[in-house]
């Protein structure tokens, strides 16, 4: 490895977000970063945050940070199958 590897990003090299594996999405307790669960819920991460202000059934967002909002994975997954079967009850009706 060279010793520009290990320095910091060049401004034309910026920095990349990690990103957690979707096979998290799996485990309940799991606490999802908003990019992984606007990827699962197949809505961006903008929506995520307007349908927490406005629908009480959303999942309840987790502050760790001035930066940092997680979401636990079995909450969001349970909320998307809320969403899915009352889909399939109307449209029984």
């Amino acid at each position: 490895m060279s010793a520009t590897d290990s320095e910091s990003p060049s401004p034309t090299k910026p920095w990349v977000r990690a990103t957690q594996p979707l096979a998290i999405a799996m485990v309940p307790d799991a606490l999802l970063n908003m990019r992984t669960a606007s990827i699962v819920a197949g809505l961006s991460e903008d929506t995520l945050y307007r349908r927490a202000k406005s629908d009480p059934s959303f999942p309840r967002l987790i502050r760790i940070g001035a930066r940092c909002t997680r979401i636990r994975a079995g909450d969001l997954t349970a909320w998307l199958n809320s969403l899915g079967q009352s889909a399939q009850t109307t449209t029984t009706k």
